[in-house]
């Protein structure tokens, strides 16, 4: 015998929002902070470009570890984000905004364990020694100073792709 598990509220939440595939950047503004991370996985992963790229553009946490979600994307997705990018540094769209790093690299996959709700299946492969060399050294650029990590590897892609 199955048993049914009916979808929760979040989830639910979420599917709503999809369901316009689109979304105002007032509408952003007005969204609480808890549901930004699951919403943006879900928009990545269902292809939503431009739910994305707004939601890139408003991000309220001060890094976007988007590395692990490319790793499944295609062109169009990576393009999204940048996009999202190019939005935040022409237009002044939001005053929630606090991006200040862009995560190219295949980190921070704790980040996305956690808000999908995974923090309990998933442990860390690092090592206590190396957690506590990491928790000395300040991951905080200066004031004013955004950082971009970019992991290059080899693609079919063009580097014309990549630049914004």
């Amino acid at each position: 015998m199955s048993t049914y598990n009916p979808p929760t509220l979040l989830q639910l939440a979420l599917d709503g929002v999809l369901r316009k595939d689109s979304i105002d950047f007032s509408d952003l503004e007005y969204l609480p902070i808890t549901l930004f991370p699951p919403l943006f996985i879900k928009a990545f992963n269902s292809r939503h470009t431009e739910i994305v790229k707004k939601m890139v553009a408003t991000w309220p946490f001060p890094c976007l570890p988007v590395g692990t979600l490319l790793k499944t994307a295609g062109v169009e997705m990576l393009q999204a984000v940048l996009d999202g990018i190019d939005i935040l540094l022409t237009q002044n769209v939001s005053l929630r905004c606090k991006l200040q790093v862009l995560e190219l690299r295949d980190v921070h996959q704790h980040f996305w364990d956690v808000w999908a709700g995974r923090e309990d299946e998933v442990h860390s492969a690092e090592t206590k020694s190396e957690k506590k060399v990491g928790e000395r050294i300040s991951r905080k650029p200066p004031r004013g100073v955004k950082e971009y990590y970019v992991h290059s590897y080899q693609t079919d892609w063009s580097v014309q792709t990549f630049c914004l």
